[in-house]
């Protein structure tokens, strides 16, 4: 379970929560909330397999290729330019 996860299962159960509620009540809306969590996550997952497995035409395919060709310098250079950024925002913080 990741920390998104485990922030919404805290958040649900203490919207639930209330002073007259037993523990047990308590505990089984956790289990609740994590069921839904893990639901979710399921479907999330099924759905990206789906569209990793989908065909693309040949165009379709060599066209996506041709932008990542292209747009792969510019992210490298978009990454140098963010680093030289914050080193220099490092180099003037205060020690």
């Amino acid at each position: 379970m990741d920390q998104q996860q485990e922030a919404f299962i805290e958040e649900y159960a203490k919207a639930l929560e209330k002073p007259d509620d037993p523990l047990g009540e308590a505990e089984a809306r956790r289990l609740h909330a994590i069921h839904i969590c893990q639901q979710l996550q399921a479907v999330l997952n099924s759905t990206a397999e789906e569209l990793a497995g989908e065909e693309a035409p040949i165009a379709e395919k060599a066209q996506r290729k041709a932008t990542r060709d292209m747009i792969a310098p510019l992210l490298a250079k978009w990454r140098n330019v963010q680093a030289e950024a914050e080193a220099t925002i490092a180099s003037l913080k205060p020690n």
